[in-house]
């Protein structure tokens, strides 16, 4: 399957070099109405907030029509997007998350941002932008969801378990939150009722997680899944053996976490069946719309004993197709969405765009939010990779078989390793 992919990609790019044009071309041989593709995963919440700033939009720019198409999940529109520039169908403007840029940027699918649409940096936070550049460019009109990691805990489980909430602002070490989630991991006449933790992961959850929540606790220890000095993977890492291993005892050993248990991992932590999980800041407004009494906190994202802290950063961002016809009507319309209410889409989405001064005014009005603004100080973009997909799929096997067998880690990441150093390989 990995294989697979990596044969149509390099059909892809066969074809998009052929087609493609300047990524600051403007509208070539325009005249009259402009239709526009626009693409993004689907959640109800942003396809009505889509909708609604799009009917603005088309009113402000009656030769412009949208024609908007929310496709699946994250790895759906990965394919269909892959699909389309194989077919030269791809949309003008869609949504992409900042693991894929590399990729993307590589094959000459994005398109880089052309100087007619001004200064992007100084309308942002410091680093939100990092995410969508590729050697030294950048791919992106606007960033759509920006997002770090924190713990969020059910503070009921915690009163009825007698265990103090940790601290709002000192993160917990993971030594500690293995500790406190045994406390709270509860049976019933031998069957789970409550798991202390859990996390978003294979099967129930598409493999990028692997980095976006592991990635953070290497750097805290200097180390990565790719060697720094070669990109390559480096699997067999003291730092990386050891993070796998942590994870297996956690389901084998002290079974504070339980793969077979998690149904619906938000679902699951809003009625009550798990008490910590790691999550982002799009996840409260899910928890409430599950249960609207729901009563959680918020914890910094754990740290390694004797480490530095160190979170993650990731986004999704508006992406302009290098190859429509209508670059200045796509640059035009991805920069309406990216930065003219940002407050919509906190309200109506729970999604932070990083415009400057809005990650204060959200400290301010939202506290729920202050631990995980707090640690969007310490995060930065992970595994910058154009094999990313590969490289976490593979990850999310290993995951997968270390917590629910009790295999030898060492042997299965060595396995892993190969398997993606033959694919770079070949």
């Amino acid at each position: 399957m990995i294989r697979r992919k990596c044969i149509l990609f390099l059909l892809i790019f066969v074809v998009v070099s052929y087609g493609i044009f300047a990524a600051g071309t403007k509208d070539r041989g325009a005249s009259g109405p402009i239709t526009l593709q626009y693409w993004t995963h689907t959640a109800p919440t942003l396809i009505d907030v889509n909708n609604q700033l799009i009917k603005e939009f088309e009113a402000k720019n009656p030769d412009i029509t949208i024609e908007y198409t929310p496709v699946g999940t994250s790895e759906d529109l990965y394919n269909k997007l892959v699909t389309a520039y194989a077919g030269k169908v791809a949309p003008d403007v869609f949504w992409l998350p900042d693991w894929w840029v590399p990729r993307f940027a590589e094959l000459g699918m994005a398109a880089k941002v052309p100087e007619y649409v001004g200064d992007l940096e100084s309308r942002y936070e410091s680093r939100a932008l990092d995410g969508y550049r590729w050697k030294g460019d950048l791919y992106t009109a606007g960033i759509s969801e920006y997002n770090t990691l924190s713990i969020i805990y059910n503070k009921e489980i915690f009163a009825n378990a007698g265990v103090p909430f940790p601290s709002e602002v000192t993160p917990m070490t993971l030594d500690e939150l293995v500790n406190v989630a045994s406390k709270l991991t509860s049976y019933d006449k031998g069957k789970r009722v409550v798991s202390g933790f859990e996390f978003l992961r294979v099967p129930l959850f598409p493999a990028n997680w692997v980095a976006l929540i592991w990635e953070p606790i290497l750097q805290q220890q200097g180390a990565g899944f790719l060697d720094k000095s070669t990109g390559l993977p480096d699997f067999l890492a003291p730092e990386v053996i050891n993070l796998f291993s942590m994870m297996q005892k956690m389901e084998q050993e002290s079974k504070v976490a339980d793969t077979s248990f998690v149904v619906n991992l938000f679902d699951d932590f809003a009625k009550g069946r798990i008490a910590m999980i790691i999550a982002g800041a799009w996840a409260p407004p899910i928890i409430k719309t599950l249960n609207p009494n729901a009563d959680f906190g918020i914890a910094p994202l754990p740290v390694v004993k004797g480490g530095d802290r160190q979170t993650v950063l990731y986004s999704w961002g508006w992406v302009v197709n290098p190859s429509t016809p209508h670059a200045e009507a796509a640059w035009k319309f991805a920069q309406f969405l990216a930065q003219e209410h940002p407050d919509l889409w906190w309200e109506k989405a729970g999604y932070i765009q990083p415009l400057k001064g809005q990650l204060d005014k959200l400290a301010q009005t939202q506290p729920v939010l202050a631990t995980f603004i707090d640690d969007f100080k310490y995060g930065a973009y992970t595994l910058r990779s154009t094999y990313f997909t590969e490289i976490t799929s593979v990850l999310g096997q290993v995951q997968s078989r270390v917590m629910s067998e009790n295999v030898d880690v060492r042997k299965v990441l060595s396995d892993a390793q190969n398997e993606i150093l033959k694919l770079i390989e070949h």
